[in-house]
């Protein structure tokens, strides 16, 4: 059951495809013969009807020439990590101050010239050891790498402290809210992969992150709970209670459509759900 307003908003999604497509000049025949589908298959996305799959707003995305995260959000994915930058540029960037050619790089690194050239153009993947010694070999801090800020463990924790405004508040309750947010993204039906790919950032670090092995900085932080639609400050503090109003809201919407269609048994599933939950 995907919970994030944003995401499940088939009518907001079909209203930028549409503007996107009109502003690209082109009909609904013409978009649907670029991606393959036919013209009914375009309108029943403008209009909200259907909801195009991952791979299908991607297709869209590119046949418009607009930004994958602008049609399933509403927001530019360049405005969605702490440099503005995807992994692939900010190894880039690092390269350039660092006066690396990928030949030079592959060379001291000890990897192959064609992973990174094949990773820095979108072909492949690379693994979270292979990227760890790309940032040794180019002398720049890991989690830049991934995420895109540059913070000390104690610069890190003091965000957090003026976050939260809980002097208290230890480098171990970091770890904490990873798991926290872990639950939220399991409430939402939602996975590291699909964060990480729109937000630009390393998965395998944000996997880490949700097990309380890893920390990330707090405008990570509140860039993964936009697209979750939860209010990061109370995952900050480890609020449970303020992260439960979008909870309560989807259980009465489907306890509302539940009764109009008449499902009992989806009702007795909700009933024994809150049992559950209030007894945690």
């Amino acid at each position: 059951m995907k919970l994030s307003k944003a995401i499940d908003n088939k009518e907001e999604i079909g209203k930028r495809i549409k503007e996107a497509r009109i502003k690209k000049g082109l009909t609904q025949s013409q978009l649907g013969e670029i991606i393959g589908i036919k013209e009914i298959g375009i309108r029943q996305y403008e209009i909200g009807r259907n909801k195009p799959r991952e791979d299908r707003l991607r297709e869209i995305a590119n046949a418009l020439d607009t930004d994958y995260l602008y049609l399933l959000v509403g927001e530019d994915s360049t405005q969605r990590n702490a440099t503005g930058l995807s992994i692939q540029n900010r190894i880039r960037k690092a390269m350039k101050d660092k006066g690396f050619t990928v030949k030079k790089l592959a060379k001291e690194a000890n990897i192959s010239e064609k992973g990174i050239n094949d990773f820095l153009n979108g072909i492949t993947n690379i693994s979270d050891n292979i990227l760890r010694r790309i940032a040794h070999t180019l002398s720049v801090n890991y989690r830049w790498l991934c995420l895109g800020y540059d913070l000390s463990d104690e610069k890190l924790l003091k965000q957090y402290i003026d976050i939260t405004n809980n002097e208290n508040f230890k480098y171990e309750d970091i770890y904490k809210i990873g798991k926290l947010l872990q639950e939220e993204m399991e409430f939402a039906g939602m996975y590291s992969d699909q964060i990480a790919n729109i937000l630009g950032i390393n998965q395998h670090l944000l996997f880490q992150f949700m097990e309380g092995k890893e920390v990330i900085d707090y405008k990570t932080l509140c860039n993964i709970s936009s697209i979750l639609h939860i209010d990061a400050r109370s995952l900050a503090c480890l609020n449970r209670n303020g992260l439960s109003r979008r909870h309560i809201n989807k259980i009465i919407e489907t306890i509302d459509y539940l009764q109009k269609h008449g499902n009992e048994n989806g009702l007795r599933e909700i009933y024994d759900y809150l049992i559950e939950a209030l007894k945690k």
